[in-house]
């Protein structure tokens, strides 16, 4: 089999979250909340209300019956005022006090509390105010009418108010907040960015281009909890932001959660290559997903020549774009239209990118590059399916399992051990897969391998499959559901190290205990 190009990309999630679920409380208290009383007691505040404690509460009465609070407030009573106690005292918070006062409160409840603030507050007494205090009275009448506090005012301002105001509100939200979170769990939508006259790869709406920075592209894409987003390292020793939008969005179908998939290189965080598979995906009008092989022969793309399907036709062309090197993989045993796009900075060449035993880049293939490389080339392989729809099943995307996939991780490394280096030579017997796949704990009915040997990375795994007859063949088939893979490198030391990974992938129909 040969080798494959590199992945790169970075899509925008559409939904936006909201960021914290904020509970409103049914009753908002104002700056300077008042509280009107009913029929019963009619107490309308004035510009300064009637009882206004300061550091010390002075009431001073008058000859005639004026109750005179601070230096500013009067309050004049009618000709003929009477304080008579109400049953309920003038200023009575429930259990649970709606209103939450300020520094300074003024609260005069009614029989239900109902909050309706006024911009500026007058209180006037009705032609007979009636006022009845409970067994504690809140103005004590003397022996003249003249309302005197007590050593202790009813309304004593402290340093902290009568009704403290928490952090917490007073009316605190249920096991059930009022205001439900969405489905879209926090974080930031994806923002498009100024790309200042770089060539736009626009794949789903995210808007990315060579030359970005790490900052720039994590705005693109956003930090929604609802999308896949992971970092690691490529082969190449690139970092790589592998971008899953909506992979973990529980409301959407198993398909749609690999539909939009992006791999984004950084090189000291600044972006050299970007891959795209999506439905929706052009870059700079030059290409697009859907775009025919026949078209872009004809404007001029040349074909990669270790991309060949098993028949030896074009499977990649590639075309340089200023400061781009573009490769689109068309599906030459499909509808030879393109479904994956590669870009690259093209200070490095396709070589360097896409072809283990010519790079000059230092590779690596530690065991978290192997890792993600299984994971990557998973991802590829499923936006493909889902975006061409060529598995005819309800579900085009596969699921993956451990046991398979640790089935095909220990035929992986065995390879490598053994030295292997070309694909052609090392196919197994169908029984001994199975046995194999027995022997993890599991029962199925039908099963199926492939084998890859010499392609650089995910990317270039994900194409081989797609460019082999047999292997494109058991990737759709309907007979399979369920994958697993694995990835191992043979390193030959001889002068500089050239390096052969290989990926083995299993398929079976289902999996159950034996």
């Amino acid at each position: 089999m040969t080798p494959a190009p590199t992945p790169s990309a970075a899509p925008q999630p559409s939904a936006t979250p909201t960021a914290t679920p904020t509970v409103k409380p049914t009753v908002k208290p104002t700056a300077t909340p008042t509280v009107k009383p009913t029929a019963t007691p009619t107490v309308k505040p004035t510009a300064t209300p009637t009882v206004k404690p300061t550091a010390t509460p002075t009431v001073k009465p008058t000859a005639t019956p004026t109750v005179k609070p601070t230096a500013t407030p009067t309050a004049k009573p009618t000709a003929t005022p009477t304080v008579k106690p109400t049953a309920t005292p003038t200023v009575k918070p429930t259990a649970t006090p709606t209103v939450k006062p300020t520094a300074t409160p003024t609260v005069k409840p009614t029989a239900t509390p109902t909050v309706k603030p006024t911009a500026t507050p007058t209180a006037k007494p009705t032609a007979t105010p009636t006022v009845k205090p409970t067994a504690t009275p809140t103005v004590k009448p003397t022996a003249t009418p003249t309302a005197k506090p007590t050593a202790t005012p009813t309304v004593k301002p402290t340093a902290t108010p009568t009704v403290k105001p928490t952090a917490t509100p007073t009316v605190k939200p249920t096991a059930t907040p009022t205001v439900k979170p969405t489905a879209t769990p926090s974080g930031n939508a994806g923002q498009n960015v100024n790309l200042n006259g770089k060539k736009a790869f626009t794949i789903a709406g995210y808007q990315l281009a060579l030359g970005l920075t790490r900052d720039e592209v994590n705005t693109v894409l956003g930090s929604l909890k609802t999308d896949v987003k992971r970092t690691a390292k490529s082969p190449q020793g690139f970092d790589v932001i592998a971008f899953r939008a909506g992979g973990n969005d529980t409301d959407k179908s198993f398909d749609e959660k690999y539909s939009t998939y992006i791999l984004i290189y950084l090189k000291d965080d600044i972006v050299v290559g970007i891959s795209g598979n999506a439905s929706s995906m052009n870059f700079d009008g030059t290409v697009s997903y859907g775009t025919s092989a026949a078209t872009l022969v004809s404007n001029g793309w040349v074909d990669v020549d270790w991309y060949k399907t098993t028949a030896g036709n074009a499977a990649a062309y590639s075309k340089d774009v200023d400061n781009a090197t573009i490769i689109a993989f068309a599906d030459a045993y499909g509808d030879d239209k393109v479904y994956s796009i590669q870009i690259f900075n093209n200070a490095y060449s396709i070589a360097d990118m896409t072809k283990c035993r010519e790079t000059t880049l230092p590779m690596n293939y530690s065991a978290d590059v192997l890792t993600e490389m299984e994971t990557e080339t998973f991802e590829i392989l499923n936006a493909y399916l889902v975006n061409t729809g060529v598995r005819a099943v309800d579900d085009k995307a596969l699921r993956k399992n451990t046991k398979v996939s640790n089935v095909a991780r220990a035929y992986s490394k065995e390879l490598a051990d053994e030295g292997c280096i070309d694909a052609a030579n090392v196919g197994r017997n169908p029984e001994l897969s199975k046995a194999a796949l027995e022997n993890a704990g599991l029962s199925f009915n039908n099963w199926g391998e492939r084998i890859m040997i010499g392609n650089m990375d995910a990317i270039g795994f994900a194409n081989s499959v797609i460019e082999s007859n047999d292997a494109r063949n058991t990737l759709i088939s309907a007979n399979y559901a369920i994958c697993g893979i694995g990835a191992s490198v043979y390193t030959e030391s001889a002068g500089k190290a050239v390096y052969y990974p290989n990926m083995v992938i299993d398929f079976v129909d289902r999996v159950s205990a034996l």
